[in-house]
């Protein structure tokens, strides 16, 4: 007998500071709804183009080390919260285009889980583009986890849903 596919809930992996409550959110809802985790961050391929393109590829390198690096932290808090590795994607271009690409593969995404940022510089470029004018363009539920809740317990964290 073949197990159906769990579903599975995405988080966008940059060095945002909100990024770890919406890997929280995400891996605690995964757990409770026997769903997994997935993580998405996205590499700039337009590095190696143009006349330097030795170069380029040089910066792209040291950029994929660092993405994988950024990748790795972040899936080791996953994991800590779920006992389970989180799938890991890495897509080529900006991580909206990333992202809808991502998508667009995917058909096991059941939500996206971004966290907005807090304080004066407002909720991030990906939370304020997919909240506003790519919102019909989600194929899938969007959670956008609100920065005040980074202080709650995990407790308190999963029972928001």
């Amino acid at each position: 007998m073949n197990a159906e596919p769990r579903q599975i809930y995405l988080s966008v992996v940059d060095e945002s500071p909100e990024g770890s409550l919406a890997r929280r959110y995400a891996a605690l809802h995964a757990k409770r709804g026997e769903r997994a985790v997935a993580l998405l961050a996205s590499i700039d391929t337009s590095l190696a183009a143009g006349d330097w393109v030795s170069i380029g590829q040089e910066m792209e390198d040291e950029e994929r080390a660092r993405i994988e690096h950024l990748l790795k932290r972040a899936a080791a808090e996953v994991q800590a919260l779920t006992g389970e590795a989180p799938e890991q994607f890495i897509r080529p271009g900006t991580p909206r285009d990333a992202l809808f690409a991502l998508l667009e593969e995917e058909p096991r995404i059941a939500a996206l889980v971004l966290a907005a940022g807090g304080g004066t510089a407002g909720p991030g470029p990906l939370v304020s583009s997919l909240s506003g004018k790519d919102l019909a363009r989600l194929p899938v539920p969007l959670v956008i986890v609100p920065a005040v809740l980074e202080s709650c317990s995990d407790e308190d964290l999963a029972r928001f849903s």
